[in-house]
């Protein structure tokens, strides 16, 4: 269970112990292992020696947090039986520690939520997400309770089979789905058969707190689910397969009147490194966060015109090996948003109406007379761009500063609808391990999903500025590394969402000796007289306080081979340049050139030996971008790069591919 969301879960037999424990009336011990003789005590003083067994705790080297029997017993009351008020909590945990008939919380309650966090920040920083993500939340109007009820939306039986909910709902886990939606998936026939009739009951109160608790729940379940489906219910083939999805996206030129669409494919998987082959005759290649490069054709290598498509009917792309299912969804218009918080450059359309924010709207000519009337009266600058190229026949693009409501519209049209749940997500950053973990030289952006435009976005407390992109937040600089950071998004003094992370400060290094050093041109070396030496993060020997520039010897090398086009590549993570669009390096050396020599056929010349006398004084952080293009050429690339022929020079080629496949 690594890696994903875990709940305080409370089965049979701790259920046995916690009642073994309340043997007698105002009375209760804690059932948590290791922990089983602790003295019988009033339970009216249950939280306040929670709170005991937290403070301090890791100052005495707890394997695990002491207090997490407390926690499961809260969990527990949640989903105690009786004739109570829905929504009453209290009622039901007084029940539990043999009060019956008390009303309000017990003492120091208030203060559990300090033993929710900690034990997030146990799970994620601590344990590095070892033994799966917890994630502290409250849901509802009353902060206290609404820790334990969020652990008591979902049974884990129930999130084992929402996979297969979500497939025969047609979700996939790459889009942002209306809360509409995911409750009318909640309600088919195949939930009411895999769910428990509690789920659905809420499902169906849509007016109700816990209602829009579980959709968030949901929500939340589907963009962690890789999209995995298991053959026994998929009914495809004879193994598992995972589901994707495609997108129409438009790179747009108003000063020529031209929309260029094509289709780009979406995993929430990790990508195939030799792409997907699709059963139409097109291939698709990774970019970046698990967005491919525009789709192709295998035959011509030319980009797939996605105006070939009908935009108002779903299509379905397959990959036979790996199994993959794409997915086109239809839409009688579609809405298009700025790509760049997922790093692309151009517009990508979105299932939902974006709210507060500026958007495009392409629709089909014959759909104008149900849009007039929203189009005139409950949308900002809505202005028709006269364009000539790249639409499917008859349809029309329009640019629009905002939309105000969507009362006039959501009804013809479901997908010019706002979210009306909330949601906060974090954009970018570099991950220091599993769940919200980043490292501190790389922290996230925020990004606001749904919302009026008076919602206001806080980190730590603290006011974040106008989104510089649609809906994405940047988080403050100074922020601190190895506790909680708290992000809202708030309407006045109401908390609307709530969502942490952690930043880690540092990388943990080994403490031993390194067994092996290596020089400036990737070999083995003693550490002898002037050398500089690298094993890992640990740098030894002579470093010279100047750079010595070695782009003149390059340039005697590329008039020799004919000016030659390529990537200069060095031996570390992110050492990388395209030649000659980028500029020689100057705080690394090049030892590899992968010179192409054809479309799609490179050839790796080894150019160690050309700088061997040549040192280094310092070494930039690459970006991950040129980490990622690093690894691509490195190894993604390798069936097309030609190896060296010299048998030492192959082998520093293979270890330096093997390195890569690790990166």
């Amino acid at each position: 269970m690594a890696g994903r969301n875990v709940h305080l879960y409370v089965n049979q037999d701790l259920i046995d112990e916690i009642g073994q424990c309340i043997t007698e009336a105002g009375t209760f011990r804690t059932a948590v292992a290791g922990h089983s003789t602790a003295p019988y005590m009033n339970g009216e003083l249950v939280c306040k020696r929670a709170y005991r067994e937290f403070q301090g705790w890791r100052f005495w080297k707890h394997n695990l947090p002491p207090y997490v029997g407390y926690l499961c017993f809260f969990v527990l009351a949640s989903g105690t039986d009786g004739d109570f008020a829905p929504h009453a909590y209290y009622p039901r945990l007084w029940t539990q520690l043999m009060y019956e008939g008390r009303q309000g919380p017990p003492l120091w309650f208030d203060r559990m939520r300090e033993l929710w966090d900690d034990l997030e920040k146990w799970s994620v920083f601590d344990m590095q997400g070892e033994l799966g993500v917890f994630q502290s939340r409250s849901i509802g109007g009353h902060v206290h309770i609404g820790y334990p009820l969020s652990q008591a939306i979902l049974v884990e039986q129930e999130r084992q089979k929402l996979p297969q909910v979500f497939y025969g709902a047609g979700l996939e886990p790459t889009s942002s789905h209306p809360s509409e939606e995911i409750a009318m998936a909640l309600r088919s026939n195949t939930a009411r058969q895999l769910l428990r009739t509690r789920t659905v009951r809420m499902a169906e109160s849509s007016q109700d707190e816990l209602h829009k608790a579980l959709i968030d729940t949901v929500a939340e379940e589907l963009e962690a689910w890789d999209g995995t489906i298991s053959r026994s219910v998929s009914g495809l083939g004879q193994s598992d397969h995972t589901l994707g999805g495609l997108r129409v996206c438009i790179e747009l030129d108003q000063v020529a009147g031209i929309a260029k669409s094509y289709v780009r494919c979406r995993l929430n998987n990790e990508f195939p490194e030799e792409g997907l082959t699709l059963d139409k005759g097109l291939h698709a290649y990774e970019d970046v966060n698990g967005w491919s490069f525009p789709l192709k054709s295998t035959t011509s290598g030319e980009v797939f015109d996605a105006a070939e498509l009908d935009w108002r009917k779903s299509v379905t792309m397959r990959s036979k090996s790996p199994s993959y299912q794409l997915r086109l969804r239809g839409y009688p218009v579609r809405v298009f948003t700025s790509g760049m918080p997922e790093g692309i450059s151009d517009l990508v359309d979105t299932p939902t109406l974006p709210s507060g924010q500026s958007f495009y709207l392409c629709y089909p000519e014959d759909a104008w007379p149900r849009l007039h009337l929203w189009a005139t009266t409950q949308c900002r600058e809505f202005r028709d761009l006269d364009i000539v190229e790249g639409l499917p026949n008859s349809w029309r693009f329009a640019s629009v500063n905002a939309a105000s409501d969507d009362e006039a519209v959501r009804n013809e049209f479901s997908i010019l609808t706002f979210q009306s749940q909330i949601r906060l997500l974090l954009i970018g950053g570099i991950r220091s391990g599993n769940g919200n973990n980043f490292f501190g030289f790389a922290p996230p952006s925020v990004r606001l999903i749904g919302g009026a435009q008076t919602t206001e976005v806080y980190c730590n407390q603290v006011l974040l500025s106008s989104p510089a992109v649609d809906g994405v937040y940047t988080l403050p600089t100074d922020l601190p590394s190895g506790s909680r950071i708290t992000i809202e998004a708030r309407s006045g003094q109401s908390v609307l969402c709530r969502m942490s992370f952690f930043l880690t400060s540092d990388f943990s290094l080994p403490t031993g000796e390194p067994s092996m050093f290596v020089n400036s041109i990737g070999t083995s070396s003693q550490l002898e007289g002037d050398t500089t030496c690298v094993a890992g993060a640990f740098i030894e020997g002579y470093i010279p306080e100047t750079v010595i520039a070695a782009a003149e010897e390059f340039e005697d090398l590329e008039y020799e081979m004919g000016r030659m086009r390529g990537f200069l590549v060095g031996q570390l993570p992110g050492q990388i340049v395209a030649w000659p669009s980028e500029p020689f390096p100057k705080d690394w050396i090049p030892t590899w050139v992968i010179v192409k020599i054809r479309p799609k056929k490179c050839k790796a010349i080894f150019i160690g030996e050309l700088f061997e006398a040549t040192s280094l004084g310092s070494y930039d952080i690459p970006t991950r971008r040129k980490i990622k293009g690093w690894k691509k050429v490195l190894w993604h690339w390798r069936k097309r790069i030609i190896q060296p022929e010299r048998p030492e020079e192959r082998a520093l080629w293979k270890q330096i591919q093997e390195v890569s496949r690790c990166v």
